[in-house]
């Protein structure tokens, strides 16, 4: 199942990356949380719930996209946050099942009192989210600059290659 349900999400990004679609929404941040939190806490509609679940798959989630496509750089505390948001969605979303498994084992294992239970999902989320933050900082980041001066230079070789061979190629007008 995980490809089919990865699929719909990157194939609706990648369709509004390039074919450009945008909409305009006033205090995006604001709205599309919100936007985000109805959806996400509709109750349960006994036989019409796929019918909510298609249109938030087909509507709600390609509008949050489109709308989140079309911020420009926000300044001041929103844009910090939006940036951060973006930067640690990736790691978290590579980095979190193991943790949902630990403790969910935890909590079906020990059966934990509420203030316990909520103290150590907070600290799940506070770790999950700086853990993601520390592989961002010190592995990905790092290793998509080095990728990406290895194919600038890759780019370069290959470019004074062609170069060099067009000089050398008899009835070439580049090389005199």
């Amino acid at each position: 199942m995980a490809p089919i349900r990865l699929a719909c999400p990157f194939l609706t990004g990648l369709l509004v990356y390039r074919a450009n679609l945008r909409v305009r929404v006033p205090h995006p941040y604001v709205v599309l949380s919100l936007v985000l939190v109805a959806a996400f806490t509709m109750p349960v509609m006994g036989h019409l719930n796929w019918l909510f679940e298609a249109a938030c798959v087909i509507v709600v989630f390609p509008f949050i996209l489109m709308a989140g496509a079309d911020n420009a750089y926000v300044e001041g505390m929103t844009g910090r946050v939006c940036r951060l948001a973006g930067e640690l969605s990736y790691p978290v979303y590579i980095i979190h099942y193991p943790f949902i498994y630990i403790f969910a084992h935890w909590n079906w294992t020990t059966h934990p009192g509420k203030p316990r239970l909520a103290a150590v999902a907070v600290a799940t989320v506070a770790g999950v989210l700086l853990l993601a933050h520390a592989l961002s900082r010190w592995y990905d980041r790092p290793l998509r600059a080095w990728l990406s001066r290895a194919y600038l230079r890759h780019e370069a070789t290959q470019t004074m290659a062609l170069q060099q061979a067009a000089r050398l190629t008899p009835g070439s007008t580049a090389g005199g």
